[in-house]
């Protein structure tokens, strides 16, 4: 590359490589200590509104996850029917999760919301849910890594989040 001298600024935030600035010349140079310095400070300025910005992030994300809590959990209260009031606020829960689809299984019966995998494989979940009655909440990124045959339907879902509600009833 015909590169003659180099400087590069790390930006290092909470302890992390966050990423890092790079610059090359054609010549010989020395970059004096001062700007070596300020380059220094305004790496460190910029992890911090970058980490301002994840925090910010957060909070809002956080915001708008108790919100939807709470609207599920108020329209619950005020229905006889929890599960139709759950039913009804679904869309919410899909988009808070981040997920493609969810369902609400209850005695056999399913309602299904978005694209969640094929009836079949749900059904097998839900009867593996089923024989580990000491699961009451059930979190997987890599659902395949935890569940064997989970690979056969990793298209349509690769992750789940699953919730037991009731012991009395299957759900």
């Amino acid at each position: 590359m015909g590169t003659m001298s180099s400087m590069s600024v790390s930006l290092v935030c909470e302890g992390k490589l966050w990423g890092l600035v790079s610059g090359h010349h054609a010549k010989p140079l020395l970059v004096p200590y001062l700007v070596r310095s300020a380059c220094d400070l305004l790496s460190k300025l910029v992890c911090t509104q970058l980490m301002n910005l994840r925090a910010s992030s957060s909070l809002t994300t956080m915001v708008h996850f108790h919100s939807v809590q709470r609207r599920m959990l108020t329209q619950m209260a005020a229905e006889n029917d929890y599960l139709a009031a759950m039913a009804d606020r679904m869309t919410d829960l899909i988009h808070i999760t981040d997920s493609s689809g969810a369902a609400l299984v209850m005695d056999g019966q399913w309602t299904i919301f978005g694209t969640p995998p094929a009836s079949n494989d749900l059904r097998r979940l839900a009867e593996w849910l089923d024989r580990r009655p000491d699961l009451e909440v059930f979190e997987s990124r890599h659902l395949g890594s935890q569940i064997e045959w989970a690979s056969e339907f990793s298209e349509a879902a690769s992750g789940l989040l699953a919730i037991r509600i009731s012991h009395v009833r299957q759900s």
